[in-house]
């Protein structure tokens, strides 16, 4: 992605656009868990931002519905902030979330700003807002209830993601995802009642793929292995 020192305007937008979505879409998600066993679809950065801002905002009406009027979620910075959220990824790639640490986070900072620099001020300081609120742990992040709700909104994306893979017979897609995420989303429902609403008809059946990993273990360690990885590197 090479869209750095250039002025965008009408004249300029739809290249700078393009290579932005070209860039996002050789970003491919999921590598670690692809490498463990089979996926019914191989994601891209592109794609993901797509339906994450899609599930953003049908996330949010379904919980603006049940808050007081002065309450409500502000559904178009949740879209943009879902819109935007990975668009680091162009520069510095896809990382697992179990795996992202603290030192990953100012160099994704520092990419984002590269490439909305070209952008005029008022849209570079709106969009970097809403970047802010999506993107935790810099100097720049904000604490909000969008931030809040927007990390219950990724984490029921992994959810649905891996109750979808599990339900194809990938119950790798079943660690470091429904054991992990559903505590933090019960706890989070405190907040954002809409939550049991969305989980709870689920939980028993992630449950039932996770034993079903665990029982698999083993399998699933020594196929990773027989593909070439190092052991040391299986994640589970």
């Amino acid at each position: 992605m090479d869209a750095t020192n250039k002025h965008v305007d009408l004249g300029t937008m739809f290249s700078y656009l393009q290579d932005i979505a070209e860039s996002l879409e050789k970003v491919t998600r999921w590598d670690l868990r692809s490498k463990i066993g089979g996926q019914t679809a191989a994601e891209n950065d592109l794609q993901h931002s797509f339906k994450t801002a899609l599930f953003t905002l049908y996330c949010a009406i379904v919980e603006n519905e049940q808050r007081a009027a002065n309450e409500k979620l502000n559904v178009e910075l949740l879209v943009v902030m879902a819109l935007i959220h990975d668009i680091a990824e162009i520069k510095v790639g896809d990382i697992a979330s179990f795996k992202r640490t603290k030192g990953d986070r100012e160099p994704e900072y520092r990419a984002f700003c590269e490439i909305i620099a070209p952008l005029p001020e008022p849209v570079r300081n709106y969009i970097g807002h809403a970047f802010c609120h999506a993107f935790p742990g810099v100097e720049q992040s904000i604490e909000s209830r969008e931030s809040r709700f927007f990390k219950v909104v990724e984490m029921l994306g992994f959810l649905k993601r891996g109750i979808h893979e599990c339900r194809a017979g990938n119950v790798h897609f079943a660690p470091k995802n429904f054991d992990r995420d559903v505590p933090k989303l019960l706890a989070a429902a405190e907040e954002f009642p809409s939550i049991h609403g969305h989980i709870q008809p689920f939980l028993a059946e992630m449950m039932s793929h996770l034993d079903a990993f665990n029982r698999s273990h083993s399998e699933y360690r020594d196929a990773f292995v027989q593909a070439g990885n190092d052991a040391d590197d299986f994640p589970f």
